[in-house]
């Protein structure tokens, strides 16, 4: 397969063709991926064959991410929640989000935000506000969770459950 596909990268036999087909080796495992070079494309799959599984992901650094992660590491299994929506044993699907980091780096430039609306707000309208009333992230944060999603295929259709502290499509 990845001759295959290496041989239809190389083009009209001009030179570069639209894609590329490349290795890498991590530790004792040959990760391929496809730079795509006709366009500037923000993922690059890529894919090993680790004994016998198969390890797919969206750039070659996700895959050498996976393969250099500690054995005793823990897997979203391992999350309560997770376990629990696992437990029924027919889900097809699950997506998963953890926020927090996203948002710790929003809420900084919120702060600024809300001081320039304020100032703004006072000028244009005369509404003064009380910037000591927008609490500290560290009071926001115990509330943020990660959104988890299942999809479960029913004898009539598909089920979509979407867990978490904003309304979501998993």
């Amino acid at each position: 397969m990845v001759r295959f596909a290496a041989s239809q990268a190389r083009g009209n036999g001009e030179g570069v063709g639209p894609f590329a087909v490349r290795h890498v080796m991590i530790g004792d495992a040959r990760v391929n991926y496809v730079q795509i070079l006709a366009a500037p494309i923000p993922v690059a799959p890529a894919w090993c064959f680790l004994g016998d599984r198969l390890v797919v992901a969206l750039s070659p650094q996700m895959v050498r991410s996976h393969l250099q992660r500690p054995a005793d590491a823990k897997t979203l299994a391992d999350d309560e929640r997770v376990a629990a929506l696992l437990s029924s044993g027919d889900v097809t699907s699950l997506s998963y989000n953890d926020p927090r980091g996203v948002a710790k780096l929003l809420y900084s430039y919120l702060q600024f935000g809300a001081t320039m609306g304020a100032s703004a707000l006072e000028k244009e309208i005369g509404l003064r506000a009380d910037l000591s009333k927008l609490p500290s992230y560290s009071a926001i944060a115990p509330h943020i969770r990660p959104s988890i999603g299942v999809t479960r295929r029913l004898s009539n259709g598909w089920s979509l459950e979407s867990h978490g502290i904003m309304p979501s499509v998993s």
